[in-house]
């Protein structure tokens, strides 16, 4: 079995390893702990601890028995090294259900740009995979300041009026539906919705109703960028104790 993520573990990796051991012992299957791997959180680790595997695991034999041999693996990245690591081992190409690797979306402003979508690109070749994006519905006064458009002193003092918020809204929903119309177009599973107006609110709220395997934040450019600004990277991962992917928007 192929873990995804070496300490702290994550809760999305935990409770599977946890399945796989109750699932073994249930049919009194002894667990060799050789095979449980804990690898990086990366295409590149679940290749090195998969090769691992299969070198540790010979394939049964003796008279009338199948040669198999199969790998369980607990994230989308491990899962996706499955096809490489078996390359030269005589193994037939899998025809298995695999692991969907989950990946929440967090972006505003910068949502539907190249950078982002490039990143999303990139976890969907690495194996089965699906999106949910959500978008802080930030407030137009915040919204203002993370752009550089110039406030009028009344805006700083007093913030955002209700027809400037429910602007601000209205253009967060229209992008959340441009984002997923697009992704879907290139055959990917993408939901979202609109969050709190706190990233990291949002992020916890979004993380209480679905387990994830990786945060992926897309920022405007540091210097302007108010999620930078109040270092929403650092603080979403030792807070939810998730790999977290930053990507950052090019003026």
């Amino acid at each position: 079995m192929l873990t995804g993520g070496r300490a702290p573990p994550t809760p999305t990796t935990t409770e599977r390893t946890a399945g796989y051991r109750r699932a073994l012992a249930e049919v009194g299957f002894e667990i060799d702990e050789r095979l449980v791997v804990a690898t990086a959180a990366s295409v590149e680790g679940g290749l090195q601890a998969a090769r691992a595997v299969l070198g540790l695991a010979p394939a049964p034999t003796g008279p009338g028995m199948r040669r198999r041999r199969a790998l369980f693996c607990t994230t989308g990245y491990s899962c996706a090294s499955r096809r490489p690591a078996a390359r030269g081992t005589g193994l037939a190409r899998s025809r298995g259900r695999w692991i969907v690797g989950k990946y929440l979306v967090v972006a505003n402003q910068t949502l539907g740009g190249e950078h982002l979508i490039e990143e999303v690109r990139r976890r969907a070749a690495a194996g089965p995979s699906a999106f949910y994006v959500v978008v802080p519905n930030t407030r137009a006064v915040d919204a203002a300041r993370a752009s550089g458009a110039p406030l009028a002193p009344a805006a700083v003092m007093s913030g955002s009026s209700e027809d400037e918020d429910h602007r601000a809204t209205l253009i967060a929903q229209s992008r959340l539906h441009q984002a997923l119309n697009r992704l879907r177009a290139e055959g990917l599973d993408a939901r979202g919705d609109l969050g709190d107006p706190e990233p990291l609110t949002a992020i916890g709220d979004a993380l209480a109703l679905e387990q994830f395997d990786e945060i992926i934040i897309s920022t405007l450019p540091i210097g302007i960028s108010r999620w930078l600004g109040m270092d929403l990277p650092s603080r979403a991962e030792r807070r939810f104790k998730l790999p977290v992917t930053t990507v950052t928007a090019h003026p």
